[in-house]
């Protein structure tokens, strides 16, 4: 695969950016920015293992509160060529201190079946953007 990565990056495709891969066994680490776009999504880039366009809906839900944190399940959609994948997720974002903590598994394409794991920041609120790692937690 490595030699896959190299030969991509040489005709100019970033999609795949390093080693990490979906036959590969190590974990994929996924930097991620994303803004808000609606009510109840979120776009950006990612970086990292994987370089792509990240996705995040609430499903048209909108998170419960519970005192200093809402709860909610998430889709996040990574496009990125060969390492394409939606992941379902559920977690809470701390209102207080703009912490972003959800856990869930990739449910289509790449990673299949594998466990995600996200931490983020809110780095604004008005509008509520937010940075952090999406983690693919290989079997």
């Amino acid at each position: 695969m490595f030699v896959l990565a190299m030969f991509l990056s040489m005709m100019g495709h970033t999609q795949l950016k390093s080693t990490a891969s979906i036959d590969s066994v190590s974990d994929v680490n996924i930097n991620f920015n994303i803004t808000p776009v609606a009510k109840s999504a979120w776009y950006g880039q990612t970086s990292g293992d994987v370089t792509g366009e990240l996705t995040v809906d609430t499903r048209g839900q909108t998170p419960r509160a519970f005192r200093s944190a809402w709860a909610g399940t998430t889709r996040w959609k990574l496009v990125a060529g060969a390492n394409t994948f939606t992941a379902q997720l559920n977690g809470k974002l701390n209102t207080l201190n703009g912490t972003l903590l959800m856990r869930g598994i990739v449910i289509d394409g790449a990673h299949l079946g594998a466990r995600v794991e996200v931490s983020g920041q809110v780095t604004t609120f008005e509008p509520t953007n937010l940075a952090g790692t999406l983690r693919v937690i290989q079997p």
